[in-house]
């Protein structure tokens, strides 16, 4: 071997060969495409940061100027000029709604106060529904959707606390994803805890809803930033109502901790006498959900199950004594005004009992669930079923 080219391949490499765009340069083509795709990520990424950033900031600002206009004394009718054009935030738009029907009528000499108070309230669900269409907010984590503001959250708890056979006084929420459901346990005048895994989670609140400081304030809610399945097996406070609502999608790898059957076990454990677990199920496979079933229908001898109000999922409701069957009325009747209130904040009903009577009137049995899949055994922590989707649709 010729030792001039011994020499050049020990010589030592020079600080022009170790740049990053040297050996960016002289990587493989394939080492270039990766690592120019997580530069343009990355990038993306930061955009999107920013940008909802400033959108953030800007919606509150816009908000926060029009309460001041609104309650500053000014005049109604040169606040709805001055916004007519352009609305700069949802509420304003609400505002100039139903002004401007309330100038129309007048114009139109209309005669029936309740006929004027009618179309009033039908132009506020329009611009309502608008709004709520160009503006829907998604809770995303690494990008998955985790929830949107829809009632299924609230009656998660309303449901679930009017169905105890005594008054409550405390619940515990595992996952707070938009605090919608925090909220309406709060709403109920008891103790409200809520585990959150994220950190980050919790700091949006006030994002989704505008009362959340207050709702912060209150001594009765409580934020804890745990994992929901640990912080049960350590803590030793009993609650009332245990509401799980697990990050979707439900077939993510560790998901089934908060779905097997050992886990139900541990729940069990921390409800006082007569409690109840309420256990939400969003879109799965049939083998999914009668092994979910399967394992809550092994750790309670009383479950109820009810379809999600928007025509998917499915709450369970268990307890170790038997759920009392009471009417919408009944379970209305049992709720504070501030919950009623609550519970009726998105609709979809009009009244209370017909809110109520979208789950009652939809209930299933824990059989029919797991007779999807006869043959599917219970979710524990060493089957975790929902997790094996590939191997299923595969065979």
């Amino acid at each position: 071997m010729n030792p001039a080219d011994i020499a050049q391949s020990v010589a030592p490499l020079t600080s022009s060969n170790l740049s990053l765009f040297h050996l960016f340069w002289h990587a493989h083509w394939i080492v270039e495409a990766v690592m120019v795709g997580l530069l343009v990520c990355s990038v993306w990424v930061w955009a999107i940061a920013i940008d909802k950033t400033f959108l953030f900031s800007r919606l509150r600002r816009a908000g926060d100027h029009f309460e001041q206009a609104f309650w500053s004394g000014q005049s109604l009718e040169e606040l709805y000029k001055a916004l007519s054009a352009q609305p700069e935030h949802s509420t304003a738009a609400l505002f100039v709604a139903a002004m401007r029907e309330w100038k129309r009528s007048l114009e139109g000499h209309a005669r029936s106060f309740a006929g004027l108070q009618m179309r009033i309230e039908k132009v506020m669900n329009v611009a309502i529904a608008r709004e709520v269409e160009t503006m829907e907010r998604r809770l995303l984590v690494n990008g998955t959707g985790m929830t949107s503001l829809t009632p299924i959250t609230k009656m998660m708890a309303h449901l679930t606390l009017a169905s105890l056979d005594h008054a409550p006084r405390s619940a515990l929420i595992i996952c707070f994803g938009m605090g919608t459901t925090f909220r309406s346990v709060i709403a109920w005048n008891i103790s409200g805890t809520a585990v959150e895994l994220v950190p980050s989670v919790p700091q949006l609140f006030s994002f989704y809803h505008a009362d959340a400081p207050q709702v912060m304030a209150s001594p009765l809610a409580h934020v804890v930033i745990d994992d929901g399945r640990r912080f049960l097996e350590r803590s030793p406070a009993r609650y009332d109502a245990i509401i799980v609502d697990p990050p979707p999608p439900v077939l993510t790898a560790g998901s089934s901790l908060l779905y097997s059957q050992d886990f139900y076990a541990v729940a069990r454990q921390r409800l006082q006498p007569g409690g109840i677990l309420q256990q939400w199920l969003p879109r799965a496979d049939k083998p999914t959900q009668a092994a979910v079933a399967r394992a809550i229908k092994n750790s309670f001898p009383y479950v109820r199950v009810f379809r999600g109000m928007e025509g998917w999922g499915w709450h369970f409701l268990a307890s170790e004594r038997p759920i009392p069957l009471r009417t919408a009325a009944e379970l209305v009747a049992r709720m504070p005004p501030g919950a009623v209130s609550d519970m009726m904040e998105w609709g979809p009903a009009q009244a209370p009992e017909q809110q109520m009577n979208l789950l009652l009137d939809h209930e299933s049995s824990i059989d029919a669930i797991i007779a999807l899949s006869p043959a599917t055994p219970a979710l524990t922590d060493d089957r975790p079923i929902n997790e094996y989707f590939l191997l299923r649709h595969s065979l």
